[in-house]
């Protein structure tokens, strides 16, 4: 398995804030899909003074290649409809991806970033229902009862073939 996987006992995934370099930090998959964080940030700076600090590259440091790095883990809908068992409220995609982008070669001022892209994720099925009734109601508070329940371990692998339909279609998306 990747090492930016989440895995036990805490299911934690590298989130890349050093682009080229695999210098990051741990944290869980509880944001919804939609959640990434890309360094540098796109600010010189933030009010904490944490921005801007090698750690955490903000768009006033150095970088003459315009080198990017983004993460995004989660724990989201299937988009499964709703189902008489309620599958679709026990069903949830685990996934990580991660983006490394580097300015293109070219002859002009403005060329394209070139970007490449790992993502992975895994359908579950958790022995309570953690997701909302339809994909559009989740909130954060859906995925971090998700992870609560996937830290402790209450949930398995074995999908229906619609969620899992479900959830390949998700990870194709994001």
């Amino acid at each position: 398995m990747s090492s930016s996987w989440p895995s036990k006992p805490e299911w934690m995934y590298l989130a890349l804030s050093q682009p080229a370099t695999r210098l990051g930090y741990l944290t869980g998959p509880a944001y919804t899909a939609g959640f990434v964080t890309c360094f540098p940030m796109a600010s010189e700076t933030d009010q904490h003074g944490n921005v801007g600090s090698w750690l955490w590259p903000g768009a006033g440091n150095c970088n003459p290649y315009h080198l990017m790095a983004c993460s995004k883990g989660a724990i989201t809908h299937t988009t499964l409809q709703p189902q008489s068992d309620s599958s679709h409220r026990h069903s949830a995609l685990l996934f990580v991806k991660t983006t490394w982008c580097v300015e293109g070669a070219c002859d002009g001022p403005n060329c394209p970033q070139r970007c490449y892209t790992f993502k992975r994720g895994q359908c579950l099925r958790f022995n309570k229902a953690v997701m909302p009734e339809y994909a559009s109601a989740q909130t954060k508070a859906h995925s971090k009862a998700a992870f609560a329940e996937l830290k402790a371990g209450r949930f398995s692998t074995d999908c229906s073939a619609m969620a899992r339909r479900g959830a390949q279609g998700v990870l194709a998306g994001n």
